[in-house]
């Protein structure tokens, strides 16, 4: 017997039904919808909630489930009874789902990334081969894994895109907040949203500056780009008194500059990687303390505990760091002789050459602009007061 299907918006108890209001309602094309209380009006597409929801169906039940079989692989379910799908939220690339499939009193879960404004269907290519990339890199892995991609239409006739991916179960986004005093606030399930002490928001921190380095490559110097606090790309959860955070999402993976690698010298492409490794500090840095207060308002500015997290964490990943780069051999050692060698001076000068090219919009510009020397001496103090240990 084929699995019965529900449709649910995140946060709601309501089932959506089709016929339904809110069924023939459009589909809002990013969460700044909300922002307003949600009088704010949809952006004229001719793509409804029910439209997405019977194009994830079809998705999901294209080649007898063959995706979901793929999934739930080594621990399939039996005699599967049910199948959710529950539009977690409105991003500004993708209308995730979180898919629950339930048989035989298991659950499982899965995220179905669903584009369907152009710009995430450009997206989606790119980022399939990037978390499969960095899905082969050796060790713990930190993204999700994936399990296939496709195309189908939606009763509009237009074309969406989805794959289906890893779903982080437990884990929860996390934004600076304008509420209950400020600071770092872990949206919890079912809007039980809670405050982070200082200890807890640096090991968040931490853990997303390690990620990010992890997964940078010194030799080509491709690293993970285009990721925001503001976006809900980081997720944590708190398990057993620990930490853990992942990140959902790889919008691109590629080279911060162009390494001269053919008749180059092995001192000068140790040379270029040391300056490649020192751009992506600091530009790691400077993002790492940029969100949007509550997710959605004006853009906010981290306190220093985010610097000082992303210098531990970024020694970490560095030295967690399985990229193969035969010139350098002790990169946290051999970094920390280059950065001796800099002066405050050629620090501040390269961070202010290096702020116009992040990937930011131009409200964080400013902000980054305002903050930057400050922040330079913030990030200077504390490289001097813990060191490289």
């Amino acid at each position: 017997m084929a699995p019965s299907f529900r449709y649910l918006i995140g946060g709601a108890e309501e089932e959506v039904v089709p016929g339904s209001p809110l069924w023939e309602s459009p589909l809002p094309m990013d969460r700044h919808h909300f922002q307003d209380g949600g009088k704010s009006v949809p952006a004229p597409i001719d793509f409804t909630h029910g439209d997405y929801f019977t194009a994830a169906r079809r998705f999901l039940e294209e080649d007898g489930y063959s995706l979901l079989s793929k999934a739930l692989t080594p621990e399939p379910i039996q005699d599967i009874s049910d199948i959710e799908i529950c539009l977690m939220k409105h991003g500004e690339c993708y209308h995730p789902a979180r898919i629950a499939v339930v048989g035989n009193g298991r659950r499982r879960f899965f995220v179905l990334n669903v584009a369907v404004s152009e710009t995430g269907q450009g997206i989606m290519d790119t980022e399939v081969l990037a978390l499969a990339r960095l899905g082969a890199v050796p060790g713990p892995s930190y993204i999700p894994g994936i399990y296939g991609r496709g195309g189908v239409s939606a009763d509009s006739g237009r074309v969406v895109r989805m794959f289906l991916g890893e779903w982080f179960d437990g884990y929860h986004e996390f934004h600076l907040s304008s509420r209950d005093g400020g600071g770092l606030c872990v949206w919890g399930k079912n809007d039980h949203s809670f405050h982070l002490s200082r200890e807890a928001a640096y090991l968040v921190y931490h853990q997303a500056a390690k990620i990010l380095t992890r997964y940078y490559n010194p030799g080509s110097t491709r690293h993970i780009s285009h990721w925001h606090h503001a976006a809900g790309d980081f997720v944590v959860r708190f398990k057993e008194n620990r930490v853990d955070v992942r990140l959902i999402t790889v919008r691109q993976y590629g080279p911060m500059l162009r390494m001269e690698e053919k008749n180059g010298s092995p001192v000068n492409r140790r040379e270029q990687a040391l300056a490649a490794l020192l751009l992506f500090l600091i530009g790691l840095s400077v993002r790492m303390r940029l969100d949007r207060l509550d997710g959605i308002g004006d853009v906010a500015w981290a306190d220093d505990t985010a610097v000082v997290a992303t210098w531990t964490g970024f020694l970490e990943g560095l030295s967690e760091n399985c990229f193969p780069a035969p010139f350098l051999t002790d990169p946290v050692e051999q970094f920390k002789e280059y950065l001796a060698a800099c002066s405050p001076g050629d620090l501040l000068d390269l961070s202010e050459t290096l702020a116009p090219a992040l990937t930011v919009g131009p409200a964080e510009k400013t902000v980054i602009k305002t903050q930057l020397a400050s922040h330079m001496e913030t990030l200077l103090d504390t490289i001097r007061n813990i060191g490289f240990s």
